[in-house]
């Protein structure tokens, strides 16, 4: 039984329909290009190293183990024994749930634009490739 945790939204990271994700993609070494070129390798090695600093800076790591850390005592059956000790627990939670789904909805749009991307470069459709180039414009 889940209480107020939410370990789903740390469970794994956005995807591409062919398995790349911000890591692999930041490790590719891909050439960062002026704004007016509009490679799509390029808007995407943009993007990915802009998540990578915004993890680094976050300390994602110990972010995602103390939210595992408060996960468990949120789900405590003697929780409610102390209301200020929750409350304290449970703003910490929340605020971290809430970098981490803001980290992965930046992921998940980059992975969504990336298989956009593709789709586009397949179908040869021009004006969709260069409307999917915009997105580190998003951030």
């Amino acid at each position: 039984m889940r209480w107020f945790s939410s370990p789903a939204a740390v469970a794994e990271a956005p995807t591409t329909a062919d398995g790349l994700t911000v890591d692999l993609i930041a490790g590719k070494g891909w050439t960062i290009l002026p704004e007016a070129d509009s490679d799509w390798r390029s808007h995407t090695a943009t993007v990915a190293q802009s998540v990578k600093l915004i993890k680094k800076r976050l300390k994602w790591g110990w972010i995602l183990e103390r939210s595992r850390q408060l996960s468990v005592v949120l789900e405590r059956p003697d929780l409610w024994d102390d209301p200020v000790f929750t409350g304290k627990v449970s703003r910490e939670h929340g605020e971290l749930m809430g970098k981490i789904k803001s980290v992965n909805q930046f992921e998940q749009e980059l992975m969504e634009h990336i298989d956009m991307l593709r789709l586009a470069r397949e179908e040869d459709d021009n004006e969709l490739e260069t409307v999917g180039t915009s997105l580190p414009y998003m951030i």
